[in-house]
């Protein structure tokens, strides 16, 4: 996950196509919304995968939880849902459940910072396909 050059880092959080949370569909994700719950009400025991708190994570995790096809190019690749992304701060973050192989988190607070989220996935798949194509050229040398 990306870093903030003010310390932060970005994740990414699955929602419903009106932008709300796809749990309770009642918070809204739009970009520019600061979504936030009190630090005492996110669990924080780590051995328990789904419970209270906002979720964010990876963009494998996100897109599961999302039910959206990261390979399909058309418009209803993501079965009518979307992806934002998220900025965290650290301080925020309760707990990293280890159900999810440690993809996801459960945090207090983030502020969802955009919506753009295809351009930038496609842009870093292209980029670690490079980078694996350079290792396996050097790892068969």
């Amino acid at each position: 996950m990306p870093i903030t050059s003010d310390g932060c880092f970005l994740a990414y959080k699955a929602v419903s196509n009106d932008f709300h949370d796809l749990w309770s569909h009642s918070i809204d994700n739009s970009v520019g919304s600061t979504p936030e719950v009190p630090r005492d009400k996110v669990d924080s025991n780590r051995d328990r995968g789904c419970s209270n708190g906002l979720h964010v994570g990876a963009i494998d995790y996100a897109a599961q939880y999302g039910g959206i096809d990261l390979k399909v190019d058309d418009e209803d690749g993501g079965g009518g849902n979307n992806i934002v992304i998220a900025k965290v701060n650290p301080r925020d973050v309760v707990s990293v459940p280890t159900c999810s192989r440690y993809q996801k988190l459960r945090c207090c607070k983030y502020e969802v910072v955009s919506e753009e989220w295809k351009e930038e996935i496609t842009a870093k798949l292209v980029r670690v396909k490079e980078v694996l194509g350079k290792v396996n050229k050097y790892a068969t040398v």
